[in-house]
């Protein structure tokens, strides 16, 4: 095929002929012509919609064809351990693009089912040198916030949206922190089977949440009790027991730079640099990644961490 026939591939997502597909389709029409109307030189990296139009009662929308989702580069490049911590840092400050010009334009990218910055909704192309963020379909304005404990993807869930406290584009920051160490190491940072399991899995890398993280949120009595007991709540299939743990006895049982790189893995191959790389990105996903939302690294401030610079 001649690259003339490779430009003239597109990509066509068809919404399903009802009332809320259809609202959803054209909220999503509008969300990327906000972004397109405010990045016209396309350097920010949101994939880029063509046009829309309606066949057969079905409203389409054209996008540009990128070749895989970074799920699949994982897979097929990673070799069962990620990508290279160059690799990462690269897609990584091309995203913090993307989340910049969100954050200007008052946009969160999430959803209660499956947009979210993951690697499913990243998209690269360009023999896999650029990345662009995906999927704008249940992205909202920030104004349309509700609060819901169903909101984003489990694994990508930030406390507050567990909780049930306000939030803001530090949701995005969350879950970009769990993508990037997906991307390094393969592996998903907080496997939940429940909201629950969620919270002990966080508590068990950062150590308890504090009493003033707590007492934010609507849905804090649903996992704490008036006495800071910490227990668990069996999910639908009843697969998780119930215990009670007092916070005072909730210690952190390891630490981000040992599930970056654990010492009986390769991490004595490490060359200098890439050691200190790798403690660079340790310290960035520790800001990224706090459970405190109010401290919480924002996207301009990301771009000039350590991490993006070297």
């Amino acid at each position: 095929m001649d690259s003339d026939s490779e430009s003239s591939i597109l990509a066509i997502k068809i919404i399903r002929n009802n009332e809320a597909t259809l609202r959803s389709g054209y909220k999503e029409i509008k969300i990327m012509q906000t972004i397109q109307d405010a990045d016209p030189e396309d350097k920010h990296h949101c994939l880029k919609m063509l046009s829309s139009f309606t066949f057969s009662n079905h409203l389409c929308i054209c996008f540009e064809n990128l070749e895989m989702n970074l799920r699949e580069v994982i897979r097929r490049y990673g070799d069962g351990i990620g990508l290279s911590i160059a690799g990462v840092r690269e897609y990584g400050k091309q995203l913090l693009r993307a989340l910049c010009i969100l954050k200007q334009l008052k946009i969160l990218h999430c959803d209660c089912k499956s947009y979210i910055v993951k690697p499913d909704n990243i998209l690269a192309y360009e023999h896999l040198r650029m990345v662009k963020l995906a999927d704008f379909g249940s992205a909202m304005f920030e104004d349309e916030r509700q609060i819901t404990d169903n909101l984003v993807p489990r694994f990508y869930r930030a406390p507050e949206i567990i909780l049930g406290a306000s939030y803001d584009y530090g949701i995005d920051m969350w879950s970009f922190g769990c993508t990037l160490f997906e991307l390094y190491t393969g592996q998903i940072l907080f496997p939940g089977r429940s909201n629950s399991e969620m919270l002990k899995l966080f508590m068990e890398l950062f150590g308890p949440i504090s009493k003033r993280i707590r007492n934010r949120g609507k849905f804090t009595f649903q996992y704490f009790d008036n006495n800071f007991f910490y227990y668990s709540i069996p999910d639908s299939s009843n697969t998780l027991t119930h215990f009670n743990t007092p916070l005072s006895d909730l210690n952190k049982i390891s630490s981000l730079s040992i599930r970056l790189c654990p010492e009986s893995n390769f991490s004595n191959s490490l060359s200098p640099s890439e050691s200190s790389s790798l403690s660079s990105l340790s310290n960035f996903l520790e800001l990224s990644l706090s459970l405190d939302s109010h401290d919480r690294i924002s996207p301009e401030e990301a771009l000039n961490h350590s991490f993006f610079q070297s």
